[in-house]
Formats: structure tokens, C-alpha cells, sequence
């Protein structure tokens, strides 16, 4: 704890420098789990919230390589771009487990609006809507599933599609 925080110390100062900022987004991204795991939901969502703003900034400021090939450039974007998306899922998962569900879903259908998907998303979305008995949990999970969410995850899944087939 003592380390992550003199990390962001450094990596949060608008003097460091670019390498070092890019470090901002992973170290508060740990810093999140770590709260959210100790059951401190405010300061997990803050520190996610501040998390997907450092991804942010470090993907709106994509620095091309000289010389790197365009198929590499493309390749780093994508890895960006990825960790944004991950950064504004956590935020979502730690509304849903702060019991804030109706601001989870807002968050993961705006994952989902701009183009980003991924097993995780839908699957917390799966779980959202099937309890507010929207029969949308049954699409949810059917994509979560068809995106490789763990088998754990996919028997829930499939839980959640029975419950709307009954």
C-alpha cells in the first residue's frame, strides 16, 4: 500500500514525465481492487473513476512510434483502448457490488454504446437486468457466454437464460 501510493504520488504529478504518467492508470486501477476488496465501495469507484480518465488521456495521446510498423501502432492502440474499456468496466462492477445497479447498468450500456464488448460487461449486465426482470439478461448472457466468460460464470449464465425460458 505504501508503495502504490508513493506511485501515484509520482505518477499523478503533472510534471512527470509521459512514461511515468502511463503508469497513473495501473496504479490506481490496483489501488480500486484493493479497495473494493476491503469493502471501502466510495473510494474504489473514485479511484476506478480516476483510473478510466488516466486511460483515457494516455489513449487520446497516442504517440506513434517512428518506425514502428503500422500493423504494431494499430496493435498498441488496440491494447489502449482495451485497458480504457476494462478501466470503465471496474467502475461499473464496483457500483453493482456498492448496490448502486441502476448507475452499474448506465455505466456498462455506455461500454457497450460506444462499440466495446467483452464477457465481463455483459455478463454483470446478465445479472443486473435479471434482477430487474428484463428478459435483456437473456441476450446478455448468451453473449457473455459466447465470449468466454469462466465455466463458473457460464453455468450462472445459463441460470440466468432459464429463468426467462421457465
Amino acid at each position: 500500500v505504501a508503495f502504490a501510493r508513493k506511485g501515484l504520488e509520482v505518477a499523478g504529478n503533472e510534471n512527470a514525465g509521459t512514461v511515468v504518467r502511463k503508469w497513473l492508470g495501473p496504479l490506481l486501477n490496483n489501488a480500486g481492487w484493493y479497495s473494493l476488496e476491503n469493502g471501502d465501495f466510495g473510494l474504489a469507484i473514485d479511484l476506478f473513476q480516476r483510473a478510466v480518465e488516466a486511460r483515457k488521456e494516455v489513449m487520446e495521446s497516442f504517440d506513434c512510434k517512428e518506425g514502428l510498423p503500422e500493423d504494431a501502432q494499430q496493435e498498441l492502440m488496440n491494447k489502449r483502448v482495451t485497458t480504457w474499456k476494462i478501466a470503465r468496466w471496474s467502475v461499473g462492477r464496483a457500483l453493482m457490488e456498492a448496490g448502486k445497479e441502476d448507475e452499474a447498468v448506465s455505466t456498462l450500456e455506455g461500454i457497450l454504446g460506444d462499440g466495446l464488448d467483452g464477457p465481463a460487461i455483459r455478463a454483470d449486465l446478465a445479472s443486473l437486468t435479471a434482477k430487474r426482470n428484463d428478459d435483456s439478461a437473456v441476450e446478455h448472457a448468451q453473449r457473455a457466454i459466447f465470449l468466454g466468460v469462466s465455466k463458473e460464470k457460464a453455468k450462472e449464465m445459463e441460470a440466468v437464460i432459464a429463468q426467462f425460458r421457465a
